[in-house]
This record gives C-alpha cells, structure tokens and sequence, in this order.
C-alpha cells in the first residue's frame, strides 16, 4: 500500500420487505481499493487504518441514509459506543459464535442507547433454548448454507418457534428465484442479496 492512495468505498445492500418487496433498510459493506487491488478489510493490519476507513463509512451511510435502518457489522476498529453518535439507525449485526457474556453486554448497551441488534449468520437448531435467548434480539438472520441445506420440515419448525419471540427473520444472501420463493414460503420477512440490488459510492481517499 505503500505510495497508493487508499479508496474507500461504502456498498448498500438492499434489505427488503419480502411480502411486498418494498425497501425495508440497508445492509452495509466496506470496500477498500489500493490502486487497482481490492484489499479484505479483516485482513489490513494496520489498526488507524481501518478505523479511518470504518469510520467513513459509517458517517457517510448515516447522512445518506436518513429513515430506513442500517444494518452494520459489529465494528472491528471502532467501540460500541461511538454508534449512537453516528446515527440511532443502525442494527448491530452481532455473530452467532461470539462470547455470550460479551454478546450480553453489547446487546444491553444497544438497547439502553435506543439502536437495534440482530443475530447474524444463524444456523444452529435449538440455539435460541441452548445458548441465548433469541427474543433479546431484534432480528435473526439465517445463513445462506443453513436455509438451503436444512431440510424444509426442520425450518418450518424452527421458524414456528423463533416467530413466538416476536422477532424479524431474514434470510441472507437471496441471489435467485428460488431462494425468494422458499423465504416466501416459510414466512421469511425480510432479505437482502444480489437479487434486490445494490449501490456502491466513494466516501473517501486515504494518501
């Protein structure tokens, strides 16, 4: 990266009300160009960096994004508590495999400072009675590899039981006919993927 100017670019995903297909918010991903090169964010080293970068980001999807909900990563660079600053839009996507007790305090502050959370990535059976209540949750949504690879009767059960904890669910991921139809059929209500679209802009230049 040395001698490169760093790009940094924000892509919404669009998150949509599967019934009707109207908007319901965005998904939002960091993207990172050093001259033509495309870098993973996870794997820059350099810790400023991607502070800067995360927090670009951030800001520039709250003055962009006015109404809807944001949904954004955990912060890697960035604490918790900056976000209420940001914007009271966003939904916290916190993962399935993180700590219980670190999940528990982040899920408290979240609620505390008015932002919204989600369970991302699910794909365990039986998680929301062995590990966490999932009703602490605003939003549970399903990996790709669970919801095609799990057979439909389980799903249906499942789903059955996360709808009594009064959550959103959705479905990640959603590139094709056939994955809208099966989150239709079990009563899915929102999803976002390469199938509703999606908007890159540049928010900023790191030299």
């Amino acid at each position: 990266m040395e001698g490169k100017s760093i790009k940094v670019y924000a892509n919404l995903e669009s998150v949509v009300n599967l019934k009707d297909q109207s908007l319901h918010g965005y998904w939002v991903l960091t993207r990172i160009l050093s001259g033509n090169s495309e870098l993973s964010f996870k794997d820059i080293v350099d810790k400023d960096l991607r502070a800067q970068a995360e927090t670009m980001v951030l800001k520039a999807v709250a003055k962009k994004v006015l109404t809807k909900p944001i949904f954004i990563k955990k912060p890697i660079a960035m604490d918790l508590e900056y976000l209420p600053v940001i914007s009271k839009n966003f939904v916290v996507c916190l993962p399935q495999d993180m700590k219980l007790a670190d999940l528990a305090k982040a899920i408290s502050f979240l609620k505390k400072s008015g932002l919204k959370s989600a369970l991302d990535g699910y794909s365990t059976i039986g998680y929301e009675v062995k590990e966490f209540r999932v009703g602490t949750f605003d939003y549970v949504f399903f990996s790709e590899d669970f919801y095609t690879n799990t057979k439909i009767s389980n799903l249906e059960r499942l789903i059955a039981n996360l709808k009594l904890f009064k959550v959103k669910l959705g479905f990640k991921n959603i590139d094709s006919l056939k994955k809208l139809n099966l989150a239709l059929k079990l009563g899915i209500d929102v999803g976002h993927g390469y199938f509703f679209g999606s908007e890159t802009f540049l928010v900023g230049i790191l030299e």
